[in-house]
Formats: C-alpha cells, sequence, structure tokens
C-alpha cells in the first residue's frame, strides 16, 4: 500500500502490544485508530469500491489516509472521503497524492450536515465525540443518505457504552447485517474482569426505511466506560441468545 512519508512514520511508531502509538516522548497515543484495524478498512472499502464516504472524527487523518488510499486504488472515477472535524491540525495528508481524494469539512458533524444533503453516501465511518447523544446523532441524521448495499462502520462500540448503545440501534432493525469485532486496543474497566477492546461494528444496509429514533434516556448520559459486566453489546448478544 503507497501511503504518505509521514502515515510510514506513524506506522513505524505503532506499538501493536498497546494498540497505541509512540509519541516522541515515549508516551502513548491512543487516539488513533489501531493500524490492524486500518488496514482491514482500506481491504474492505477495496472490496466495496465506494465512490462517496463520509468520516466523522479526524484527529490527524491517519484513518482518512487509509480510507483515501484504498480510492485511489480502487480506480473509481471522482471517488470521495468527506472527512468532518472541527479542530485543526496539520493533517498526515497535506500535500500528498491523497489530496484529491480529501475532502476536508473543519466543522462539527451538525455543521456539515447541511453540506453534505444530497450525497448518496457508500460508506459512513462514524468515530467523533464517544457519547449516545452525538454517534446516536450521527446515525439517526446520515443512516437515510446511506444507499441501499451501503455500509456504516462504527469504532469503539465495545468500550463506549453509548457508543455500544448506539450500534445497537442497528442490531434491533431488521434492515442491516451487523457484525462487531474486537479491536487489538484493550483497556481494564473497574466494572470488567477481563481488558475491554475498543471494538468495531460494521453494518451493511439492506434496504431503505424510516430513521432511527433516538432513545431520550441515553441523550443526557456522559461519555462512559462499559457499566459492566460486560460491555453492551456482548451483555445485548448473550439476552439475545436466551443465556
Amino acid at each position: 500500500m503507497n501511503l504518505p512519508g509521514r502515515v510510514l512514520s506513524v506506522i513505524a511508531a505503532y506499538d501493536a502490544a498497546s494498540g497505541c502509538y509512540r509519541r516522541e516522548d515515549g508516551s502513548l497515543d491512543p487516539c488513533h485508530t489501531e493500524v490492524e484495524t486500518l488496514e482491514m478498512w482500506n481491504g474492505l472499502l477495496k472490496c466495496i469500491k465506494p465512490k462517496t464516504v463520509v468520516e466523522t472524527g479526524v484527529y490527524f487523518g491517519l484513518s482518512t489516509c487509509y480510507i483515501a488510499a484504498a480510492l485511489r486504488d480502487s480506480g473509481v472515477q471522482d471517488a470521495k472521503v468527506y472527512s468532518i472535524d472541527p479542530w485543526s491540525l496539520d493533517h498526515y495528508w497535506r500535500d500528498s497524492d491523497l489530496e484529491q481524494y480529501i475532502e476536508f469539512l473543519q466543522m462539527t458533524t451538525q455543521e456539515a450536515a447541511p453540506k453534505l444533503a444530497g450525497l448518496e453516501i457508500d460508506v459512513l465511518c462514524i468515530d467523533s465525540i464517544h457519547t449516545y447523544e452525538q454517534s446516536s446523532w450521527e446515525l439517526a441524521t446520515l443512516e437515510p443518505q446511506v444507499r441501499e448495499g451501503g455500509y456504516i462502520i462504527m469504532h469503539d462500540s465495545l468500550f463506549f457504552d453509548g457508543v455500544g448503545r448506539t450500534a445497537k440501534h442497528l442490531y434491533d432493525s431488521p434492515r442491516f447485517e451487523v457484525m462487531t469485532f474486537e479491536t487489538p486496543r484493550t483497556s481494564r474497566v473497574p466494572a470488567v474482569d477481563s481488558p475491554v477492546p475498543m471494538g468495531c461494528t460494521i453494518a451493511r444496509k439492506i434496504r431503505n426505511g424510516a430513521p432511527f429514533t433516538r432513545d431520550p434516556a441515553w441523550l443526557p448520559v456522559p461519555e462512559g466506560l462499559p457499566a459492566g459486566p460486560l460491555p453492551l453489546l456482548r451483555l445485548d448478544a448473550l439476552m439475545r441468545s436466551g443465556v
């Protein structure tokens, strides 16, 4: 995979044991998505060959570069990833051949939504503020623009209960095929006996339908770790299985 030099430097500092990245001072940066997860996303997008990707939550743009590289390598004409984040940072794609595939919107998703109106989305990646209020708003607002046969990707769906509650909407809907898998980065959570992985949920949209109705009881809940004894999505799976 041909990636910009700045991306390769970051990857070289990846600590596989922790799923984090070493900063110059030796401390660990847990904000980038894990390399293994990004490689999977890149491969998935090469299979799907999307024309339009929308990504919420950018940071320095490591994930954006992997997405844009898949768009470039797939050869789809006018393919673009619309990457949304209010932070102004020195993004890794600058002055590289990936720039032509990236439309960076320096604003919140709420501010960007009118600019995205009318787009038919092939892949929606939700990875911004890890609360139910934000993630569910992004899902409820942007999901109707995802085409039939399109995909929704949600990172951190096992580690943050708010994101897990949003992902549960996908499981509860007959309009989606859904799976959640573990990702390499884990962390100890007081209420859970074993280390909790960040996790990633991927859903394929089978058909269009009524927009999601958000759960008002979860809207005021702050960004929170699993309440235990398991991450919310795993507890939900056990309940569905009758265990």
